[in-house]
């Protein structure tokens, strides 16, 4: 049992199915007590989820620009999930529409990509394997409390204005990748090392 924890980590591994699961039972006790928040109970829920966030963001890319293994092409906060953390943050302290609609087209389309194909080298016996996997379950919570406490529900305007954000985004990352031959936002021409 204990090799489980050692190595690298694999995509559909035994870990990464453990890891997912964990994820959605998170997912499906916030639910429920965001859908109590709607009702007046838990007033704490929603600040104490964007002080997650925040903490999970400054977590991570602290760790990233320290670590002995930085590099310039993976280490920087410019992928769109290092923005979705501080996205779910501003969602849960203020309400603001292109807000919530970024964060939640870039949660749905682009940050469950780090569920289902995690970049990960390292199993359960590196701290880097438990930043990932909390740092991308705050923003799935932040998503749950948009849906469900906040009761958001996204229209045409609401995907116009996520669409432009993301591809005036992606067209700022552009030239930089390609200048320096990166893949930030996957946008590079490089595949991820994992």
């Amino acid at each position: 049992m204990l090799v489980m924890f050692e190595g690298t980590f694999r995509s559909g591994s035994a870990i990464h199915f453990l890891a997912l699961a964990a994820c959605a039972l998170g997912v499906i006790i916030y639910g429920w007590l965001a859908r109590h928040h709607r009702d007046g109970r838990y007033p704490w829920l929603a600040k104490t989820l964007a002080a997650a966030c925040i903490s999970a963001w400054i977590i991570n890319t602290i760790t990233a620009l320290t670590s002995k293994h930085f590099s310039w092409e993976t280490s920087l906060p410019l992928y769109y999930c290092n923005w979705a953390n501080l996205l779910g943050a501003a969602v849960l302290l203020t309400r603001h529409r292109i807000v919530d609609s970024v964060l939640y087209y870039w949660a749905c389309g682009l940050t469950v990509w780090a569920f289902v194909t995690p970049t990960l080298e390292f199993g359960p016996s590196r701290i880097g394997f438990w930043i990932f996997w909390g740092y991308h379950l705050c923003i799935a919570l932040a998503v749950c409390h948009l849906l469900v406490a906040d009761r958001f529900r996204p229209n045409l305007k609401d995907w116009l204005s996520a669409s432009a954000i993301t591809v005036l985004y992606g067209l700022l990352l552009l030239p930089v990748n390609v200048h320096f031959g990166w893949n930030y936002a996957f946008l590079g021409q490089s595949k991820p090392k994992v």
